[in-house]
């Protein structure tokens, strides 16, 4: 789960509303879904950038553009103001959350040239900052359900009676996080505070290992001390605001190198992720695929490493590239059925080729993005997953810790 930092400090107003969005759809629900599955168990990545700015939310200090924006009249926007709420509040008609509103896509679709009334802004802060409420909790939330099945001619009360649920929303986000973790099913790591590409902070020339004839800064950047602080404050982060010291860490982007196994080892923590593509580098070897997607050398990917680096040890799992993709951009295109029949009939031929060894398949991909493109923003998807997952035996849900 993962936000850069959007605030202005200088006049503590939050220039885009992304953690407040992605709040009333993602964040909460990602977590509280697993409520129906005692079972399942996984690890959750939570960039201290973003604790810290829904932090900010909960405790009122901040004002937010497009909140204030969608809070005024609608009779009372200047002109400045209704040009920016139908540049910036008119979303693409290709969203799944854009079509679920006949209202909404008719407003979205329009021309901007067109003239809008003052019911069709009114209708338009309502439908932007509705259609990222989680559908799930539209559906059972009286007010919000009547809002969506009203669709339009919206009053001023309703209007803002929405916003005070999306911020109320906000409170209820790192407090479920503490919940599943306290009770022992999921595991939660961190990354550097404000996200950062690690290796590019210790020396901008390490971009010259994956890309040997980019083009780079004169004079180059080299801050080590940089690296080691942006740790440092993300682990203290995520101990002050979820009560734990995170074991693992998501380097920013998963950009990883020597440098960045140097610095978890002095850090202390146990672990961190990298792709499969760098664990292929890093040993020489093509990690070819067959024709089902099963990686030719699978015992070099299922498997968690060691590295002893500066006197220290740290471990490294590498995540299954494929796997992970197909959730993040594909699945998105099939029957919910069919993407996890898809999905599980892969595990079984990873697990079909461990013979008697123990295989760890790490699927690593963003928590948030993925859903906007899934119908009903991935709850079919993933209730049926959790569903296949649970009930079979041959495949166990873990952390990466444990």
């Amino acid at each position: 789960m993962h936000q850069p930092y959007y605030k202005d400090d200088l006049t503590a107003t939050y220039l885009l509303p992304w953690v407040r969005l992605r709040s009333s759809k993602d964040y909460f629900r990602m977590a509280a879904i697993l409520d129906g599955y005692p079972s399942i168990r996984q690890t959750y990545n939570l960039v201290p950038s973003l604790l810290a700015q829904i932090e900010d939310y909960v405790s009122g200090d901040y004002q937010d553009l497009f909140l204030n924006l969608s809070r005024r009249p609608a009779g009372d926007l200047n002109p400045d103001e209704r040009r920016f709420l139908l540049k910036w509040m008119r979303e693409s008609p290709r969203f799944p959350r854009v079509q679920a509103s006949q209202r909404y896509l008719q407003l979205a679709s329009r021309p901007e040239t067109e003239v809008f009334t003052t019911e069709d802004l009114r209708d338009l802060q309502v439908w932007f900052n509705l259609a990222w409420c989680d559908p799930q909790w539209v559906d059972t939330d009286p007010k919000l359900s009547a809002l969506k099945a009203k669709d339009r001619h919206f009053s001023e009360e309703e209007k803002h009676s929405l916003l005070d649920l999306q911020l109320g929303m906000m409170s209820k986000v790192i407090p479920k996080y503490r919940e599943l973790a306290d009770r022992g099913q999921i595991e939660l790591t961190f990354s550097p505070y404000h996200h950062p590409i690690l290796p590019l902070l210790c020396h901008s020339d390490t971009a010259r290992t994956a890309i040997p004839d980019i083009a780079l800064p004169d004079p180059r950047f080299s801050h080590q001390e940089d690296a080691d602080r942006q740790i440092e404050l993300g682990k203290a982060a995520c101990e002050r605001l979820l009560g734990r010291q995170p074991q693992g860490m998501w380097p920013s982007e998963l950009a990883v190198g020597e440098s960045v196994a140097r610095l978890a080892v002095r850090s202390g923590i146990s672990w961190f992720l990298a792709d499969e593509d760098v664990l292929a580098r890093s040993l020489d070897v093509h990690l070819g695929r067959d024709g089902d997607g099963c990686p030719h050398q699978p015992d070099l990917l299922y498997t968690p490493y060691t590295m002893d680096r500066e006197g220290g040890q740290v471990g490294v799992v590498f995540r299954d590239g494929a796997l992970s993709n197909l959730i993040g951009f594909d699945y998105q295109r099939m029957h919910a059925i069919e993407a996890v029949r898809d999905f599980m009939g892969r595990l079984h031929r990873i697990r079909d080729s461990q013979g008697d060894r123990d295989f760890l398949v790490t699927i690593a991909l963003d928590g948030e993005n993925p859903w906007d493109f899934y119908a009903r923003d991935g709850h079919d998807f993933l209730n049926t997953l959790y569903t296949e997952l649970e009930k079979d035996d041959s495949i166990i849900t873990t952390t990466i810790s444990d």
